[in-house]
């Protein structure tokens, strides 16, 4: 009587072990399902919601909000800046097919266009006329439909250039809201250099959004993308390995 009393009390204990056992597999089959449903509704959820969303992004620079900026011509290389609120870096690296972003601080309003067309723009002759087409054009957190043509208005020896303006030519007023062209708002400017907050109208885009900030498209995705991407695909992994070993 006592050996099957010591029998039955170690298959209790075994059945027991295996029940605890069977339970944290269920846990973490439900842990990894929830990581890879989060990593999978992240991506289809924030999508389309700006264009930082959708590619790879490396931050170059910031203007805050209340503040100016360098004379910097929004080159890529060979340029640094740092005064504690506003900063210029150089790119982490160049390549043909290169996208420049201007976002504003609040993300509500943005600029995306080919790096290519801003700097063939700067080698030709100034004018005020509109000649930069954005591959997107965000306003209130939304794209805007069609092809908007913005303006780069750079002068050599010009400090506050280039002017970046979203849409329309470049507003030469700083007292007056619509441009004598009238093809925009002056407050549709999304960059200047050179201190440029010194006026009231043309930082207006810039002081209430938050300030601007300037990213450039990388040919590979950031480290921290990339470890996010690859938890998701072990999560898919493990589950559908988990799957085959319970149809077995």
């Amino acid at each position: 009587m006592y050996n099957v009393f010591i029998l039955n009390t170690k298959l209790k204990t075994l059945l027991e072990v295996n029940l605890a056992i069977r339970k944290c597999t269920i846990i973490f089959k439900l842990c990894i399902k929830a990581v890879t449903a989060l990593f999978i509704i992240g991506s289809i959820t924030f999508a389309h919601a700006t264009p930082l969303d959708t590619g790879n992004w490396s931050q170059i620079g910031q203007m805050s909000s209340g503040g100016g900026m360098f004379n910097g011509n929004l080159s890529l290389t060979g340029c640094t800046f740092d005064d504690g609120n506003d900063f210029w870096v150089e790119a982490p690296e160049t390549f043909a097919g290169q996208e420049l972003l201007f976002i504003t601080g609040d993300d509500q309003i943005w600029g995306l266009v080919d790096y290519a067309s801003i700097a063939s723009i700067m080698t030709t002759a100034p004018n005020f006329a509109p000649n930069l087409a954005w591959l997107d054009v965000g306003f209130s957190g939304s794209s805007l439909s069609g092809s908007p043509i913005g303006k780069i208005l750079f002068r050599s020896g010009a400090g506050e250039d280039p002017w970046v303006t979203l849409i329309g030519s470049h507003c030469a007023h700083q007292t007056s809201s619509i441009n004598a062209g009238g093809y925009g708002t002056c407050n549709s400017i999304i960059w200047g250099e050179n201190n440029w907050d010194n006026s009231s109208i043309h930082p207006a885009l810039k002081n209430n959004s938050d300030g601007v900030r300037v990213f450039v498209s990388r040919s590979v995705p950031e480290p921290s993308v990339l470890a996010l991407f690859a938890l998701g695909l072990v999560g898919f992994g493990v589950s559908a390995k988990n799957r085959k070993m319970t149809r077995e």
